[in-house]
């Protein structure tokens, strides 16, 4: 993390940081900061070497309608599909029970500045980024 980790409520940092980023299939568990033979072994099976974990729910993590969050994510897979991204579909599990988990997809092969972009094009305020045999780091957008 950089400096502009300050500008956020460390609170909020240490949600983030808490949180399991779930795949669903194939089901593989991603926390921050440790390393994942199980993501490691599914990335070398699909030739990947970058990726990242992104949600389009709750921008600025401000709650949203289940209705507005599903339309919001809908746009995110649309655009992932028309930028030709391979990915899987996840969740951010929270430790925080009263805050929904949200839906989030692993994007495979994409560089840490498109992540960055896309997270930002749905304002969010951080995204997980990943390169194989390295352990996941949290990047603020």
């Amino acid at each position: 993390m950089d400096n502009s980790s300050y500008n956020l409520d460390q609170r909020l940092l240490q949600a983030y940081r808490e949180t399991v980023y779930q795949v669903l299939n194939p089901d593989i568990a991603i926390e921050i900061g440790i390393a994942n033979s199980t993501l490691n072994h599914f990335l070398q099976q699909m030739n990947a070497r970058t990726w990242a974990f992104i949600t389009a729910w709750n921008p600025r993590s401000q709650l949203l309608t289940l209705e507005e969050n599903k339309q919001r994510h809908q746009a995110f897979v649309e655009m992932v599909e028309k930028a030709g991204y391979l990915y899987f579909e996840g969740k951010g599990v929270g430790t925080n029970t009263n805050w929904e988990p949200e839906k989030s997809v692993l994007i495979l092969n994409i560089s840490k500045e498109n992540a960055l972009r896309i997270a930002g094009y749905f304002d969010q305020n951080a995204l997980v980024f990943g390169v194989i045999h390295k352990p996941p780091q949290m990047l603020l957008c």
